[in-house]
C-alpha cells in the first residue's frame, strides 16, 4: 500500500530511512510545512548524526523528492483536512509532526481516504493501542484499530526490560531516570518559547542539563497494566544528540544476584526478544549505539544488585 509521511523533521526522515526499501510499504508523498523540496532532499541525503543516505542518489524538483530514481510527491499542507490522501495514492498516513496526537485531530486523514494512521508519538485516547514491540504486540487488532502508535522512545527502552523482569522474577515497584538527549522542543540559547511546559525548558540546551518530567513510567503501566501505581520516574535533558540512557531501579519479588539478571537478559536477547532487546559486554558509549535498530540494550557492566 501507499503511505504518506506527514511531518518531515527528524522522526519523519528516520522513518523514510527505515522503510524506504520495504516491500510491504511504498512512500508516495511527503508533507512538510517548514521546508521546501530542495531543503527536504538535502536533509534526506545528509544527516549530522545518522550519516549520508546510502540507498542511491537523492535529488529533487519543485514538487518531488527523488531517491534512486523514485519520485516522491512533496506537498506543504498545514492542515490534515487539506491533504488529499487518496488522490496521492495512499491508504496509510504516518503522522510524524508531533502535533496531531489525538483521535479527533487525526479524523481528517480518514475523511480524505486514509484507512490507517500510524502515529510517532503516544496517544492517550481510549481505544488507541500504544504498542511496544515485544511487550504488548497482541493488543493491536488490525480489523479493529485504525489508529496505532508505538508509544515513546523511552517507553520502548524501558518496557521490554521491565516486562522481562516482571515475567521471570516479579516487579514490586520501581523508579526510572532517563538521561535524555536533545529534542527540537528545546532552544540552542535561552528562549521563552520553550517554556510552555516548565521554565527550565527555556534555558539554552547546549549549556545546561536539568531535571524534567517524563510520562514514560506511566506509559509502561499502560502496556503492562498489572504494574499501575507501582512505577514512576523523571528525565534529565542533556546536551547530547544521540543516544539516550535510562537508569531503571526496581524492587523485585525475590532475591537475585547480578549473574542471574544478566543471564535472563542474555537468554532473551538470543531468543524471544532478539532484535528488540540486547545485552552489551563491551564498554561502549552513547555514540556507539547510533543507528542501532534495537529498542533497548542492557549495559552488562552496569547491572547492580543490592
Amino acid at each position: 500500500p501507499g503511505a504518506i509521511i506527514n511531518g518531515y523533521g527528524r522522526i519523519g526522515r528516520l522513518t523514510m530511512r527505515a522503510i524506504f526499501d520495504s516491500s510491504d510499504l511504498n512512500i508516495v508523498a511527503i508533507n512538510e510545512i517548514y521546508a521546501d523540496a530542495a531543503t527536504s532532499a538535502y536533509l534526506t541525503e545528509y544527516d549530522t548524526h545518522h550519516g549520508k543516505w546510502k540507498e542511491g542518489k537523492v535529488s529533487h524538483d519543485k514538487d518531488h523528492i527523488i531517491i534512486d530514481g523514485r519520485k516522491i510527491k512533496f506537498t506543504q499542507f498545514k492542515n490534515p483536512a487539506d491533504i488529499p490522501v487518496a488522490d496521492l495514492g495512499a491508504t496509510i498516513v504516518i503522522e510524524c509532526t508531533g502535533k496531531f496526537n489525538g483521535a479527533a485531530k487525526l479524523e481528517p486523514f480518514f475523511a480524505n481516504g486514509a484507512k490507517k494512521v500510524v502515529v510517532s508519538a503516544p496517544i492517550k485516547d481510549d481505544g488507541v493501542p500504544n504498542i511496544v514491540v515485544g511487550v504488548n504486540d497482541k493488543a493491536y487488532n488490525p480489523k479493529e484499530h485504525k489508529i496505532v502508535t508505538a508509544a515513546s522512545c523511552t517507553t520502548n527502552c524501558i518496557a521490554p526490560v521491565i516486562k522481562l523482569l516482571h515475567d521471570t522474577v516479579g516487579v514490586k515497584h520501581g523508579s526510572i531516570t532517563t538521561i535524555h538527549c536533545l529534542t527540537n522542543t528545546q532552544s540552542v540559547l535561552d528562549a521563552p518559547w520553550c517554556a510552555e511546559k516548565e521554565p527550565r525548558r527555556a534555558r539554552g540546551a547546549v549549556n545546561n542539563f536539568y531535571p524534567t518530567t517524563t510520562g514514560s513510567a506511566k506509559a509502561v503501566t499502560e502496556v503492562i497494566p498489572e504494574l499501575k501505581g507501582k512505577l514512576n520516574g523523571h528525565a534529565v535533558r542533556i546536551p547530547l544528540a544521540t543516544a539516550s540512557m535510562t537508569d531503571i531501579t526496581l524492587e523485585l519479588a525475590r532475591e537475585v544476584d547480578k549473574e542471574e539478571i544478566n543471564n535472563i537478559f542474555l537468554t532473551a536477547a538470543n531468543g524471544s526478544y532478539k532484535g528488540i532487546l540486547g545485552i552489551e559486554e563491551k564498554l561502549l558509549t552513547a555514540a556507539d549505539y547510533c543507528n542501532d535498530p534495537r529498542s533497548t540494550i542492557l549495559d552488562k557492566a552496569s547491572t547492580i544488585v543490592v
